[in-house]
């Protein structure tokens, strides 16, 4: 996982990314790139053994979340529609077992968004109610644009409440960001499942990677 702040200029540098972590999914946010225009730097940022889905913003610059996997995973991706938050869902089908990741980017409240935490919190409860009512929740995982290392932030409060009525838990415990803080967020009902947490700076943008390994069975190629 990681912001790229933008991809443009990148492909090269994230294709490198993809192929040395040697990863079976990746999940970018704020790449800035656009509906129509950037399918060539789309296609760079794809390693060949790999296949890609993209969710740029339709309206305005900025944001946008595509997400690149292995050809032998069994993956079906779909967009949420929120007002102050880019959301899609990814399922990962493997012999009958179904593992989901929600990616997420919330961009921070400006004069010109408009956007309030208020609303994020309303919205982000309506996302979390869908899994509930389902009983089977997803890996959250993104940017927030809240710092989480500040226990003592009223609107990380706020989340981690919201959370918490959820039973679920933000795992990340060290700095995501160059300034210090944790952007990037990884929620889960289950901690047992991921087995390892890290992050590095790549220096892709002033957000490091995040990377995790889940002890899940992967399917052969």
């Amino acid at each position: 996982m990681l912001n790229v702040q933008p991809s443009r200029n990148k492909p090269t540098l994230l294709n490198d990314l993809i192929e040395q972590s040697n990863t079976d999914v990746a999940f970018f946010v704020e790449t800035w790139l656009r509906p129509t225009g950037d399918e060539v730097t789309v296609s760079d940022l794809t390693p060949q053994t790999y296949t890609k889905v993209s969710f740029p913003r339709v309206n305005g610059r900025g944001g946008g979340i595509p997400i690149t996997h292995e050809k032998a995973l069994n993956v079906t991706c779909s967009i949420f529609s929120f007002k102050t938050f880019e959301c899609c869902e990814c399922k990962i089908t493997n012999k009958g077992h179904n593992l989901s990741f929600v990616c997420l980017y919330r961009p921070p409240p400006n004069t010109k968004n408009k956007f309030t935490v208020k609303d994020f919190v309303a919205e982000f409860q309506n996302l979390l109610e869908t899994y509930a009512i389902k009983k089977s929740w997803p890996i959250i995982l993104g940017d927030f644009n809240f710092q989480s290392d500040k226990s003592d932030n009223l609107d990380v409060i706020r989340i981690q409440e919201v959370l918490t009525t959820y039973r679920l838990k933000q795992i990340v415990a060290v700095p995501t960001h160059n300034k210090s803080h944790i952007l990037d967020w990884i929620i889960t009902e289950d901690e047992e499942i991921i087995k390892d947490l890290q992050e590095t700076d790549k220096i892709v943008s002033d957000h490091f990677v995040v990377t995790l390994q889940l002890d899940i069975q992967k399917p052969p190629p």
